[in-house]
C-alpha cells in the first residue's frame, strides 16, 4: 500500500472494545504525527474527536456549524449544537 495523504475514517472504532479502541486511537495519533497526513474521521463521541482532533469540525443538518481547534471550540461554542455535543454528549 502507497501512503496516502488524506485518510478517510467513518466512525471507525464505534464496535470495539475500549482497550482495542484505545490502541488504536493511538496509532491513528502516531499516523498523524509521523506522516503529516490529513485525517478526516467522522465521530459522534466528542472525547475520541478532541483525544484525536486537531481541528474539529461540527457539522447539523448537513451544514458546518463550527470549525476550529478543540480547546476554542470547547471555551467559545458557537452554536447550540456544539455546546450540546461538549457539554451534554
Amino acid at each position: 500500500m502507497t501512503r496516502p495523504s488524506i485518510l478517510l475514517m467513518d466512525e471507525p472504532f464505534s464496535a470495539l472494545d475500549p482497550i482495542s479502541r484505545n490502541q488504536l486511537q493511538e496509532l491513528i495519533k502516531r499516523l498523524h504525527d509521523t506522516f503529516k497526513m490529513t485525517i478526516v474521521f467522522v465521530t459522534h463521541d466528542m472525547a475520541e474527536a478532541v483525544k484525536l482532533g486537531t481541528r474539529i469540525c461540527v457539522m447539523s443538518k448537513g451544514e458546518i456549524v463550527q470549525l476550529d481547534t478543540p480547546q476554542v471550540i470547547k471555551e467559545h461554542p458557537a452554536h447550540e449544537v456544539v455546546k450540546r455535543f461538549f457539554y451534554e454528549g
